[in-house]
């Protein structure tokens, strides 16, 4: 059974009888809470930074912040709230955010991950990936590949949820609304500077975003000051694959130099 304590988290989507994994969730040593987008299939993606209008309920890619890449990078949210996207040795840094939270307090909601065509994902190998303590599924009562959207939110670890009780991953939680849900908890180890917080990750089935293709990942997360109050001009991060209608957009890759 999965563990909520861990350096690494596994998080995967399972159906009928297959299992997928979309992405991990790791806390660094230095307290960087980092997500990666290993297993889906390759394909082209487009990073931007996006202002969010008061009054407005859709946002646009605007060609200044927004940049395409051949590679799958991760988001990167450091202690001091510096987020951006990365990749080491694959692209240049150059998508940050522009008042994301630092990581400590209340900060509540810090991202958000649409998925749809997880049957385009990788595949768990076996029972040796299922057994893994790091290893953490939400499963779905269906046979047909589902569309989902994945919410963390970066929190204090209530009093009376011992995380460190083995195969304890799940909590049950009350929002404001009076509505219960299960939130799959996922800590850094003991010791880390982030330890006393967790990620709580909601899985909520949903209507797929677009109709075009059968598999879309879209992740929203660096979210600025405001975002929820609909009269501030705000800010977010935001990663899609595949790409689409980035005409013009430049490429963030890293192509080293090659002296001649």
């Amino acid at each position: 059974m999965a563990n909520a304590r861990g350096k690494r988290h596994t998080i995967s989507v399972g159906w009928g009888i297959q299992v997928a994994k979309v992405c991990q969730i790791h806390f660094t040593n230095k307290g960087t809470l980092f997500v990666t987008f290993p297993y889906h299939e390759d394909a082209s993606g487009v990073a931007a930074r996006v202002k969010v209008v008061p009054g407005k309920t859709q946002y646009p890619l605007i060609d200044e912040v927004a940049r395409t890449t051949s590679h799958k990078i991760k988001y990167s949210h450091p202690l001091d709230g510096a987020a951006h996207f990365s990749g080491d040795g694959k692209i240049f840094t150059e998508i940050w955010a522009e008042a994301a939270p630092a990581l400590r307090g209340e900060v509540g909601h810090i991202f958000t991950l649409h998925l749809r065509g997880p049957d385009r994902f990788a595949e768990v190998s076996g029972n040796r990936e299922l057994d893994d303590p790091s290893f953490h599924i939400f499963e779905f009562q269906s046979n047909e590949a589902p569309t989902c959207r994945l919410v963390g939110r970066f929190m204090p670890i209530p009093s009376q949820v011992n995380i460190d009780e083995p195969g304890k991953s799940v909590v049950p939680a009350r929002f404001s609304d009076g509505t219960l849900v299960d939130l799959m908890v996922l800590a850094p180890p003991a010791g880390n500077p982030l330890d006393g917080h967790a990620v709580f990750l909601q899985c909520i089935p949903e209507d797929p975003l677009t109709r075009e293709t059968d598999f879309h990942l879209s992740f929203q997360g660096g979210f600025g000051y405001g975002l929820a109050d609909p009269s501030v001009e705000s800010s977010m991060l935001v990663l899609n694959y595949p790409a689409t209608d980035i005409d013009g957009f430049e490429s963030m890759d890293y192509v080293p130099e090659v002296n001649l």
